[in-house]
């Protein structure tokens, strides 16, 4: 991924603060299929990072049934969600990701 790309990625990232960025439901509305954006995180959380990249690989839909994902989160149906993968960082620059091939895909709350 081109590091100018990461940058303007994380200018325009979404932390929750209108101030900075658009609320989840304003983003959810956006993205379609292959979109990349990024995500403000809090500070000191247990990766370890700043920020995520993301990449979409399911456009915000309305959930047909009550799931439980690999992570242990439960879902109901009526939900709104967004299905993504997460970049990871690759190597020693705080500019290189890459999305892997195996990366299992986590759903997104739209609040």
């Amino acid at each position: 991924m081109d590091s100018i790309y990461v940058m303007d990625c994380i200018y325009e990232a979404w932390d929750g603060d209108l101030q900075h960025g658009i609320d989840g439901c304003e983003l959810a509305t956006t993205l379609d299929v292959g979109d990349n954006f990024a995500i403000n995180v809090e500070k000191g959380n247990s990766e370890g990072q700043d920020f995520w990249l993301i990449c979409c690989t399911k456009y915000l839909h309305t959930l047909k049934k009550a799931f439980k994902c690999k992570w242990g989160i439960k879902f109901e149906e009526g939900d709104e969600v967004v299905v993504r993968k997460y970049y990871q960082k690759w190597g020693d620059s705080d500019s290189s990701y890459i999305l892997l091939k195996d990366s299992h895909v986590v759903y997104m709350y739209v609040h």
